[in-house]
């Protein structure tokens, strides 16, 4: 795969810090990874996957840990502790399935932590995965009563209490969700889709690194978009990293490059300099200048050519939910190109040139 050397520049008008070039660093790499995830989550709208499947953990993927296990992730096998370990698993919509996981988790845990002849007898993940499948049953809400009333013998009564008061609480909003769980997503009105979704961008936005997933239920597996990024893999489709870094006030810097975001934001930088070679005032130099940039921009661009953009769906699904969701995350795409370029106090990077590396 080519990478693409973006040669960047920093404002020459405003004396930045070298905290302010790592933080922006930090978050453009963040907005890269995004947008690679919100690119291949349009693609399987388009492709029809359900969108009460999509979910987004509660926490972002740490960048020390190799997440060897979350590869071809099985409800019912082992790995599906890995992946409830990283976070709580939030639907955009109401989802059963991870209802019942992210329960039985919690539960778990709490009454591993709270019997030491447990952590005597086994590790914490053996002993989840003798019971969680237990939970996954019609008969959730009396199972997970007797199971719990039966392995809360021997808390103190303040801690039985209130663990039993939690307990009934999420069985009371299991039940509210009950009805919901398993409606026609499609008849949903405009803003109940919004309403659900907020949460998700809110999340999405909030998380330097979210991990978002899709479960199948024909294979009862859990798909994690661009897993390969997050283990660090070679076949990763996406690249980004900082190559080099002078303090010649303004910054010049390299970053070594390819992905979804870059294709963005250099259409948008090709598009500004072709209206400015349009002004009459500009200088002769300049307009060669600017000439050579658009050049060197479409070169890269031509590299990027291969990069699938998702922009659009059938035309008979665009009224439906699968249209409004797809809006949503055009509109979250397109609020990480914005941010991608702003360096700090609302300046924005230039690009100098572009080199195409084998």
């Amino acid at each position: 795969m080519k990478i693409l050397r973006l040669k960047v520049k920093t404002p020459q008008n405003i004396d930045l810090n070298s905290w302010e070039i790592t933080h922006y660093i930090s978050r453009f790499a963040s907005y890269h990874y995004k947008s690679e995830v919100i690119n291949e989550l349009k693609g399987h709208i388009i492709n029809g996957k359900k969108a009460n499947n999509i979910f987004i953990l509660s926490n972002s993927f740490r960048i020390d840990s190799p997440y060897k296990l979350l590869d071809n992730i099985h409800i019912n096998e082992t790995n599906i502790y890995s992946l409830l370990n990283m976070g709580k698993a939030l639907p955009i919509f109401p989802n059963a399935l991870l209802f019942k996981l992210n329960f039985s988790f919690t539960v778990l845990n709490f009454i591993y932590d709270h019997n030491p002849k447990l952590k005597k007898e086994c590790k914490r993940k053996a002993y989840f995965l003798t019971h969680y499948k237990s939970f996954l049953t019609d008969n959730f809400i009396d199972f997970s009563r007797e199971f719990c009333d039966k392995h809360f013998v021997g808390l103190k009564k303040v801690k039985f209490n209130s663990a039993r008061k939690n307990i009934e609480k999420e069985l009371r909003n299991y039940n509210a969700l009950n009805k919901v769980f398993n409606v026609d997503l499609s008849k949903l009105n405009i803003n109940d889709i919004e309403s659900h979704a907020e949460k998700f961008k809110s999340k999405f936005a909030y998380l330097q690194r979210p991990v978002v997933g899709i479960i199948d239920n024909d294979n009862d597996t859990i798909n994690i978009l661009q897993v390969n990024t997050i283990q660090r893999n070679k076949l990763a489709k996406a690249f980004f990293q900082l190559t080099d870094l002078h303090k010649t006030n303004p910054f010049d810097f390299n970053i070594d490059s390819f992905g979804i975001i870059i294709k963005k934001i250099l259409y948008r930088e090709k598009e500004k300099l072709e209206n400015e070679s349009l002004e009459r005032d500009i200088a002769l130099k300049d307009q060669q200048i600017i000439k050579l940039k658009i050049q060197n921009m479409a070169s890269a661009m031509k590299v990027l050519s291969r990069i699938t953009d998702n922009n659009d769906l059938p035309a008979n699904r665009r009224e439906l939910l699968d249209g409004h969701l797809f809006n949503i995350l055009q509109e979250i795409d397109s609020g990480l190109v914005d941010k991608a370029t702003i360096i700090s106090r609302g300046k924005s990077i230039e690009i100098k040139e572009i080199d195409i590396l084998a």
